[in-house]
């Protein structure tokens, strides 16, 4: 016997309830119907509460493949590229020293080592 880890009736209540927001928010007539139809259905028949949890996880698994992948454009686009543009330009710094102005990239360190640098490394 199968199970299934996900309640079909709980996901027509969340969908009809988050149509029924929808209307009340926004004012949409189609999710109004939309949520009552979908309601009704969940009420009525068993099967047709697990078609539409079938759907819905369908359509799920679809936006997380796309979803994500945008988001993360958006923000690599907006966000992080005019960032580094802007620390390019206005940063004088070399701090990860990737402008090799030297001949080596060994630094030498002159520092005191005694006992207390051993205790509290971190």
């Amino acid at each position: 016997m199968k199970t299934n880890k996900n309640n079909p009736t709980k996901t027509v209540l969340v969908i009809s309830v988050g149509f029924g927001l929808l209307f009340f928010v926004f004012g949409f007539r189609w999710a109004l119907h939309t949520a009552l139809i979908v309601g009704v259905l969940g009420i009525i028949s068993n099967r047709a509460c697990d078609l539409i949890d079938f759907l819905w996880m369908k359509l799920a698994k679809i936006l997380s493949f796309i979803v994500p992948n945008i988001l993360l454009s958006i923000i690599f686009y907006f966000f992080l590229f005019p960032l580094a543009v802007l620390s390019g330009i206005f940063g004088s710094k070399n701090n990860l020293q990737l402008r090799n102005s030297s001949d080596t990239l060994w630094v030498n360190k002159m520092a005191k080592i005694d006992k207390g640098s051993f205790e509290k490394m971190w």
